[in-house]
């Protein structure tokens, strides 16, 4: 199959395999959209089509690989079963003076819609006509029905809560023994907290990345003096340290003992208990960024670095817009199992059990189905005050609001056969960035290789009535007279 991309945008076509191994061919593009002001002061989105957007062709971060949270991820994926919604930004506190937290919020809305016209009355039995009464109450309805836009579905509506520098502190001499000879004498029954969350100080702004979120990691060096601390049980076996990445270093920079928190490892708050007492740290910096229904306190923090869960509690769990990095959980788990068995029977193809929502990058709660066109966006604290197009709120809040433009990207496929059929792509990833100012939508169609397909075409259409396929008119020939 010949590939021609007929816009101005990135597009590509790959090969790709789907769960039992059928060979298809996806094709994916990427729009980026310019959030400007039009000549009335209204807030719209730009096509970028002087200066297109390249598409992701891998993973990036915002610094070092590994070691800071995903910017976004590759376009290069086979197949999505759902739509991501991810933002990329900041924290503003209103009018960007100084508050010791702010809630954001990003929300998406399909277009309002008709309310349905009820039905036209009728009489007792076919021959007999609608009384008036019934007629005018009819009409009345009619003409409310026709008034009034019927809501479109809410399909993302996400509030989290930054605050100020935080941390978690050990309770000073002599609350925290007290605390211990409470639950002695209570049997177990009472337990208090020897450590104790401060509170907040005031910020301005704060990049939303899950570095400020709940995770983190203990690691104690060969070289550190806490190192002969670090009780046997937490302490990395030979095998373990022959197998860590740090293993070529110099000596004295191997980790003796390293845990991780496996749903981000680059956050704040999830430290072991072996960690505290052997590096004797008085102060452990907090989570910043967190779920207003799940908010960390001290007695989580605790819990958690005496006996880190599996499946920590959703206060426990990171928060964040961002995309989630592959080898994180939940999502790793959704990748199947590679192990001998992948090996005799399945190896180099995915596990029989792949679950193709790995694909999808976004937290669970911004997956949602595909986006179509003329959705709503809403972004509440997440541009500085003067950002153009930004709004405030009753409540004093900064609110940018813009639609997606109806425009539509399709592949023509011409057959061998002399078929033409326009085959319609789907919106499976939409990025906004705000502190660009943009919004960046990927369009992707899977094909299975088997389909008899001579071309395959991208276009763009930015008329939603045009018609996909526009047939040449045929010449009228002229006669010529002598």
């Amino acid at each position: 199959m010949e590939f021609r991309n007929l816009t101005p945008f990135d597009a590509l076509c790959f090969a790709s395999l789907d769960a039992q191994d059928t060979p298809h061919r996806t094709i994916v593009m990427r729009v980026g959209y310019r959030i400007t002001l039009d000549a009335q002061g209204a807030t719209v989105l730009t096509p970028m089509d002087e200066d297109a957007v390249p598409l992701c062709i891998q993973d990036e971060c915002f610094e070092a690989l590994n070691t800071s949270s995903p910017r976004q991820e590759s376009d290069l994926a086979p197949y999505k079963p759902a739509c991501d919604i991810i933002v990329i930004g900041s924290a503003h506190t209103p009018q960007d003076h100084p508050q010791p937290q702010v809630r954001v919020n990003c929300r998406i809305q399909r277009p309002d819609g008709a309310m349905p016209i009820p039905e036209r009355p009728r009489g007792l039995n076919p021959l007999m006509a609608p009384s008036t009464e019934a007629l005018d109450a009819w009409k009345d309805a009619k003409q409310r029905a026709q008034r009034t836009p019927k809501p479109g579905e809410v399909l993302l509506d996400k509030t989290l809560i930054v605050t100020g520098e935080r941390s978690f502190r050990r309770l000073p001499w002599p609350l925290a023994p007290l605390g211990k000879l409470v639950q002695i004498l209570s049997l177990g029954v009472m337990k208090p907290t020897p450590w104790r969350l401060t509170a907040p100080k005031p910020f301005t702004t704060l990049p939303l990345r899950y570095e400020y979120a709940w995770g983190g990691q203990s690691r104690i060096n060969a070289g550190e003096a806490a190192a002969k601390r670090v009780p046997k049980n937490a302490r990395l076996t030979p095998t373990q340290r022959a197998e860590h990445p740090d293993a070529q270093a110099p000596e004295t920079q191997q980790a003796i003992a390293h845990d991780a928190c496996e749903y981000n490892p680059l956050g704040h708050g999830a430290v072991s208990s072996w960690w505290l007492k052997a590096t004797r740290t008085r102060s452990v910096p907090a989570p910043r960024i967190e779920r207003p229904s799940a908010r960390v306190s001290a007695r989580d923090f605790w819990r958690h670095a005496q006996k880190p869960s599996a499946t920590p509690p959703t206060a426990c769990q990171p928060a964040g817009f961002g995309a989630l990095a592959r080898p994180w959980q939940p999502r790793r788990a959704l990748a199947g199992t590679y192990d001998q068995h992948w090996l005799d029977t399945r190896h180099p193809n995915l596990p029989e059990d792949f679950d193709f929502g790995y694909w999808n990058c976004a937290p669970d709660d911004q997956q949602v189905p595909y986006l179509v066109g003329d959705e709503q966006l809403s972004f509440t604290n997440l541009s500085a005050a003067d950002t153009p197009g930004v709004q405030r709120d009753q409540n004093g809040n900064s609110v940018l609001r813009c639609a997606l433009p109806r425009h539509r990207a399709f592949v023509l496929t011409r057959w061998h056969d002399g078929l033409l059929l326009p085959l319609p792509m789907r919106i499976d990833t939409l990025i906004a960035d705000l502190d660009a100012q943009r919004i960046d939508l990927v369009w992707r169609l899977v094909l299975p290789e088997s389909l008899p397909i001579r071309v395959a075409e991208t276009r763009y259409e930015v008329n939603p009535q045009a018609p996909l396929v526009r047939m040449a008119k045929p010449r009228t020939e002229e006669r010529v007279h002598g």
